[in-house]
């Protein structure tokens, strides 16, 4: 869309596609004050404003009809050929709807995939393998092992130090099948907060390779299921606590399938 207005504002020329974007006829709009159909223009700054330098923004128009739209405005000095005088401005703009929708979908997209991340501890992270840097988003796991911002190196021995030293093997040895071109990297393994407790997380990742088939980075995610350890180390604790109760008190719990004709049992051993 395309209009030009004197150093007055007095709309000279307008296009057809600035028409149907305005939802004006040429004629309604010929002689008129721009800013009286476009009352945004009065906060923009003019070429006339800004030294006969051209500049741009993005900004909100609302039709004859008041649909609205967004808008990538560029403004540029109208020259007089003859002695490079200033004679107005021409306004050039472009209807960036669609793509401001777009950005904004997006952004309310990522927006819940980072609080169902965050509520469900889960870690996405990117290893970028050439340069060694590892990024990551949603649950913050290097806060949750309690170091302080901005201490921790996001490299990938970083990790490897912060495990506990038994599950470090299993660490290495599936990132080296993964990366060999054997299965994807999915391992369960326990971390080690700086206050000492244990953190169980489990993690998969995938190796993506150049054209040459070499690795350049992993993408994966990470889960803590530090509850869920505890709730099954809970239920063995209780299970071998009452299988000592039994025995102690000579007692034994049987099962018997009547379809099979089968007697199973635990506790006492008659």
């Amino acid at each position: 869309a395309l209009i030009v207005v004197d150093l007055e504002g007095m709309l000279r020329f307008i296009n057809r596609p600035a028409q149907d974007m305005l939802g004006h006829k040429k004629s309604e709009l010929i002689d008129s004050d721009l800013v009286l159909i476009l009352p945004v223009l009065a906060e923009f700054k003019t070429t006339g404003d800004a030294g006969g330098r051209a500049v741009s923004r993005e900004m909100t128009w609302y039709s004859k009809s008041r649909r609205r739209f967004d808008v990538s405005v560029f403004a540029s000095p109208a020259m007089d050929d003859r002695d490079s005088s200033l004679l107005g401005t021409v306004y050039i703009a472009h209807d960036i709807t669609e793509r401001k929708q777009a950005e904004e979908a997006l952004r309310e997209s990522e927006e819940r995939l980072r609080l169902a991340v965050e509520a469900t501890k889960q870690t996405i992270w990117d290893w970028d393998i050439e340069h060694n840097e590892i990024s990551w988003s949603g649950f913050d796991l290097a806060a949750h092992l309690g170091l302080a911002p901005g201490t921790f190196k996001r490299r990938q021995e970083s990790f490897i130090d912060l495990v506990h030293p038994e599950d470090r093997p299993l660490i290495e040895r599936a990132l080296n099948q993964a990366l060999a071109g054997g299965p994807d990297y999915e391992t369960e393994f326990r971390y080690v907060r700086t206050d000492g407790s244990l953190i169980w997380v489990t993690t998969k990742g995938k190796v993506i390779r150049n054209r040459d088939g070499k690795p350049i980075r992993m993408v994966g995610v990470s889960h803590d299921i530090t509850e869920r350890k505890r709730a099954e180390e809970a239920l063995r604790e209780g299970e071998e606590r009452l299988r000592l109760a039994i025995e102690a008190a000579a007692q034994q719990i049987w099962d018997w399938d009547l379809e099979s004709n089968e007697i199973s049992w635990s506790g006492f051993d008659f």
